[in-house]
């Protein structure tokens, strides 16, 4: 018996060696920090760190994938278990989480009418009377003035973080739309399919971010992606997302050739969209199953939007199944 478990011990040593020498993504977690520190000396700061349980300068630069100035005090970096539990009995760092790649899928939100938020008249006829939208299945009702009272949210930029965005789609037209806020200070990234023409005083940013994906899956590969590497939107969640909450209002529209004939109109048509793409499709995967998210990257995009100037995130995004309270 002694003999079978010494057997068994020399089998399992070289599996558990392998397993702390894997890499994979953590993020670094510091706790509350001021946040007026410039981007460079935060990533200073955080190279000293991983300088301190990686092999060389270098082997810590190339792991760094995203320092975070304004989501969290934090970073993100390709690490081994070893290095993630060294980092984790540093002084300062309050945690270090992997990054679990199989987390967070892309969900979709109902309508503005399920919340009660609709303009005051419907353009419909009966017979040659006008009539009014009497609201009699609205239990959500918050007051039929609104979107007139908050001028459709003319002067609000909104960000979107989700897969992207069509934009040829008329939802996003800039038509008799007033210049750029003068606040924004984000940028029209360009990428495959996708250029700074797309963007105009509608869509007004764009930006795409794959580090976490990349690392997980690879090198992008169009074909087996089935997605673009830019800000444009391959399936549709994410304009129908965008178009929700900022959708210009659109007349003639139908599902499937003529059904539910009417306008198509966001909850705010009149506000700006920013795009932050963070979620993918899976490689070699029907595009039924949706779209991955990671950690990573939608933090890297709440960064940015926030540094950009927007006002208001939106983020139809969830958990591919139930996550416990306490471990959410």
């Amino acid at each position: 018996m002694r003999r079978f478990f010494f057997s068994l011990l020399l089998f399992l040593a070289p599996l558990l060696a392998s397993c702390t020498k894997e890499k994979q993504v953590y993020i670094v977690y510091y706790g509350e920090h001021k946040g007026d520190k410039a981007l460079y000396e935060i990533e200073d700061h955080h190279y000293s760190y991983l300088q301190s349980v990686k092999e060389s300068a270098e082997d810590a630069k190339s792991s760094l994938l995203y320092s975070y100035k304004h989501s969290i005090n934090g970073f993100a970096a390709e690490l081994t278990a070893d290095e993630a539990s060294r980092l984790k009995g540093l002084k300062g760092v309050v945690s270090v989480f992997k990054s679990d790649p199989r987390k967070y899928k892309t969900h979709t939100t109902r309508s503005w009418e399920f919340v009660g938020l609709k303009d005051d008249e419907v353009s419909g006829f009966r017979g040659d009377d006008r009539y009014q939208n009497l609201d009699v299945n609205d239990h959500f009702r918050v007051g039929r003035k609104f979107l007139k009272t908050a001028k459709h949210g003319d002067g609000v930029i909104v960000g979107v973080i989700d897969n992207g965005v069509w934009p040829e789609s008329r939802s996003f037209s800039d038509k008799g739309m007033g210049p750029i806020p003068e606040s924004w200070k984000g940028i029209c990234q360009t990428g495959v399919a996708f250029n700074s023409s797309h963007c105009n005083r509608k869509i007004i940013g764009a930006r795409y971010y794959a580090r976490g994906y990349e690392r997980y899956y690879g090198p992008f590969n169009t074909e087996a992606n089935q997605d673009f590497l830019s800000p444009r939107d391959a399936d549709g969640h994410g304009s129908h997302t965008s178009s929700t909450a900022v959708g210009r209002q659109v007349n003639g529209v139908s599902v499937f050739g003529g059904i539910a004939m009417g306008t198509a109109s966001g909850g705010a048509s009149l506000a700006r969209l920013a795009v932050y793409k963070a979620c993918w499709a899976v490689p070699n995967a029907d595009k039924s199953n949706g779209n991955t998210c990671f950690d990573e990257d939608l933090l890297a995009a709440f960064d940015d939007a926030i540094t950009d100037g927007v006002h208001v995130i939106s983020i139809s995004i969830g958990t591919a199944v139930p996550q416990p309270y306490l471990n959410s």
